[in-house]
C-alpha cells in the first residue's frame, strides 16, 4: 500500500486538472473510464474515498506529512489522516495549513468536504478559492463549480460562514455568478424543505441576500424568468395553449 500511495501522490501532482482523489485512480475505486465526478455526487464520492483510508494509509501519510508539504494536492489526504481532531491535537494540524504549498482551486474545494468539519480548515480553503478567483481561468472554473460550492453550504456550521460570504462576493462582482447562484439556491430552497429544512432555510436566506446586493435590475430579470418558468409549466400541463 505504501508504494501505491507514493505513486498516487506523484500522479496527482502531475495531473492538476483531475478532481479525483489519488487513491481513486491507483486503487481502482473508479475505472479509468470515469474521468469526471458530476456535482450531484461530488461531495459524497470524495468524502467516501477519504473515509476509506485505512490505518496503515493514515499512518504513512501522517508520518510523512513534512516530506510531502510541497505537494498541494496531498493536503486533503494528509489532513484526513490525522488520528484525532481533539483540541490537544490541533496545534499539530493548524501549522500544516500555513506551511503547505499554496493550493489551487480544485484542491481547496476538497477541504470543503463534509469530512472536514473544522471551521479553521474550511476558512483556509475559502481563502485559497478567493485568491484563485482573481484569475480568469480560475474564475471560469469557479463558475462551473458553483453547484459544488452551493452544496458545500450544507456542511457549514453556521449561516454567516466564509463560504457564504465568498459566494456573495462572487455574485456582486459578476452578474453571471449572481444569476447562477440565485437559481442554485432557489432549487435547494424549494426542493430540500422536507428532507433538510435547515439547509433549505439557509439557501432561502442566501437567496434573499443575493437579491439585496444592489445589482442593477437583477430582481426584475429574475422575476421575468420566474414568470417564464411558470408559463412553461402551465404549457406543459396543458393549462394554456396557442
Amino acid at each position: 500500500m505504501y508504494k501505491i500511495l507514493k505513486k498516487s501522490l506523484l500522479f496527482f501532482e502531475t495531473s492538476p486538472h483531475l478532481l479525483l482523489s489519488p487513491l481513486t485512480i491507483q486503487t481502482g475505486c473508479y475505472g479509468h473510464s470515469t474521468p469526471y465526478i458530476t456535482h450531484t455526487n461530488f461531495f459524497h464520492r470524495l468524502n467516501y474515498l477519504i473515509c476509506r483510508l485505512n490505518e496503515d494509509d493514515k499512518l504513512f501519510l501522517w508520518s510523512n506529512r513534512k516530506a510531502i508539504h510541497r505537494l498541494p494536492k496531498a493536503l486533503p489526504l494528509v489532513l484526513a489522516s490525522s488520528f484525532s481532531w481533539d483540541p490537544y491535537q490541533l496545534p499539530n494540524i493548524y501549522p500544516l495549513l500555513e506551511k503547505w504549498a499554496p493550493l489551487d482551486a480544485p484542491t481547496a474545494v476538497e477541504l470543503l468536504l463534509p469530512y472536514f468539519q473544522d471551521s479553521v480548515v474550511r476558512r483556509h480553503a475559502v481563502d485559497y478559492i478567493r485568491r484563485a478567483a482573481s484569475t480568469t481561468a480560475s474564475s471560469n472554473f469557479l463558475f462551473n463549480f458553483l453547484p459544488q460550492l452551493v452544496e458545500a453550504l450544507r456542511y457549514e456550521p453556521y449561516e454567516h460562514s466564509p463560504l457564504a460570504v465568498l459566494l456573495l462576493e462572487l455574485s456582486s462582482r459578476e452578474r453571471r455568478f449572481a444569476m447562477e447562484v440565485y437559481w442554485l439556491l432557489h432549487l435547494r430552497a424549494t426542493t430540500d424543505t422536507a428532507k433538510n429544512p435547515s439547509y433549505s432555510a439557509r439557501c432561502g436566506l442566501m437567496k434573499r441576500a443575493v437579491l439585496e446586493l444592489g445589482i442593477p435590475h437583477l430582481g426584475e430579470e429574475l422575476q421575468h424568468q420566474h414568470y417564464l418558468l411558470e408559463w412553461l409549466d402551465k404549457l406543459a400541463g396543458g393549462e394554456v395553449c396557442f
